[in-house]
């Protein structure tokens, strides 16, 4: 276990959260330390931009950001109060943005309000980035943020950290809950695209014991007069605030490893313009640790979207290719025999898209009724039952399911059928594919059983 650095944990004492952070110093790329307000992210970030500091001495150039200048000024000024009592003396350059150590370490300051401030860091090379505040910064200092980090250059032997701090419901809520919270549950690593080691981190201000924690709490709730964001800054929930259409909790029903599965089944639903999707589920194997009987996972999703950014277009792919893509990625679990309930179209030369589906080895099937409230409710009380003290088969999703998962998190309710997704919802192509899927493992039964964790 990797222990933190002497000179640093001296002057700064950590709570147990921070000091659980601190766990994955060397280990992971990048961390993301996020939860309700109060937790003390910030402080833990500063620790450990001062630890990288005393462990690289004159090698460390660290880069620290705020969005605002005013709010970098404040960041500034803790942090050379900090380095003041470690090294004694440090050389502080507030209209530069530095501060230096003793040894020869300097820690570069810029905020990422605009062009010209980010013009300010382009070019320079940095061995570390350390973001305060991300969740609330806007899209156009998230993009600057994102694009910053190419500038982190360090020597062979030398990790390069990225250490982030975020709130929920900011102007970047979205973004971060997509391309981090997602992807695994709290306090587990995982792997993003480019195959960085990262972990998002968890705390609330209950984690911080350098507070007057119920007076903070009151303050809160003066300050906050929704109740559902007050419930998220107080218990640092990423989940739906509130008018969602599913049950769903990233921290419960994503999983960072796939477990052995034993019977297959595809949900599809077909899209030209609009993206054509499959889900291919999976029956957990009896007897997993942390699954009941009956728990299903969606494995994979094979889709045909066009713009990451906008799940609502599709490229256009024809049926028969589309279903070489789902039989290539169904073979990968050695499921030889694909099959499983397709919503129906008329494709080319006025052929169904079942049958040059079925021609193309994926034997689809029309669903028996389309009853999108009924799927609704099934997937929705798999997902309630893979809760804490949840009954019955639970439903999961790999993180290899980024599109599925995004759109699970954020279907909205309809204004005049709330038990149905908003039928102005454009990208609901991955939540139907899930419900048929659903539907035809069981034949739409739920079973019984009891989740009793997950791996």
């Amino acid at each position: 276990m990797a222990q933190p650095a002497e000179h640093v944990a001296r002057v700064m004492e950590l709570s147990p959260k921070q000091l659980a952070e601190q766990q994955y110093w060397g280990h992971v790329d990048h961390v993301l330390s996020t939860g309700g307000r109060g937790g003390g992210k910030s402080t833990g970030m500063i620790f450990s931009c001062l630890r990288h500091c005393d462990e690289l001495g004159p090698v460390a150039n660290p880069v620290v950001t705020r969005e605002g200048w005013g709010d970098l000024t404040e960041l500034f000024s803790r942090v050379a109060e900090y380095a003041y009592r470690i090294w004694g003396s440090v050389d502080t350059n507030k209209n530069e943005g530095t501060i230096r150590t003793p040894a020869g370490a300097c820690i570069n300051f810029t905020n990422l309000g605009d062009e010209q401030a980010y013009a300010r860091a382009h070019g320079k090379n940095f061995t570390a980035l350390f973001a305060d505040e991300v969740g609330n910064y806007s899209p156009t200092a998230y993009a600057y943020l994102t694009r910053l980090r190419t500038n982190i250059r360090v020597p062979s032997g030398t990790r390069a950290i990225e250490w982030w701090t975020a709130n929920p419901y900011g102007r970047s809520h979205g973004p971060i809950f997509k391309n981090y919270i997602c992807r695994s549950p709290f306090w587990r690593p995982y792997q993003d695209a480019a195959g960085r080691w990262c972990v998002n981190t968890f705390s609330n201000y209950r984690d911080n014991n350098a507070i007057d924690q119920e007076a903070y709490r009151r303050q809160l709730a003066a300050g906050c007069p929704d109740p559902a964001l007050l419930q998220a800054w107080l218990e640092g929930t990423w989940s739906p605030i509130g008018g969602q259409l599913f049950q769903f909790d990233p921290g419960v029903h994503v999983l960072a490893q796939q477990p052995r599965c034993v019977n297959y089944r595809l949900g599809g639903d077909w899209g030209a313009a609009a993206p054509a999707v499959c889900i291919l589920l999976g029956e957990v194997a009896p007897g997993t640790p942390g699954f009941g009987n009956g728990a299903l996972v969606a494995l994979e999703e094979i889709d045909t979207a066009e713009d990451p950014n906008d799940l609502s277009i599709g490229n256009g792919m024809v049926p028969a290719a589309f279903a070489e893509m789902v039989v290539e990625r169904c073979l990968s679990y050695g499921y030889r025999h694909p099959s499983g309930v397709m919503d129906d179209a008329r494709g080319l030369l006025g052929d169904t898209v079942i049958d040059m589906m079925r021609s193309a080895g994926v034997n689809m099937r029309k669903p028996h009724k389309r009853d999108r409230v009924g799927g609704w409710n099934l997937v929705n009380q798999r997902l309630v039952a893979a809760k804490p003290g949840g009954e019955g088969p639970t439903l999961h999703i790999s993180n290899r399911c980024p599109h599925l998962i995004e759109t699970i998190a954020e279907a909205p309710r309809g204004t005049l059928r709330p038990e149905d997704v908003d039928p102005k919802y454009t990208k609901d192509h991955w939540i139907d594919a899930l419900s048929y899927g659903v539907k035809d493992f069981y034949g739409g039964k739920v079973g019984t059983g009891r989740a009793v964790g997950l791996v």
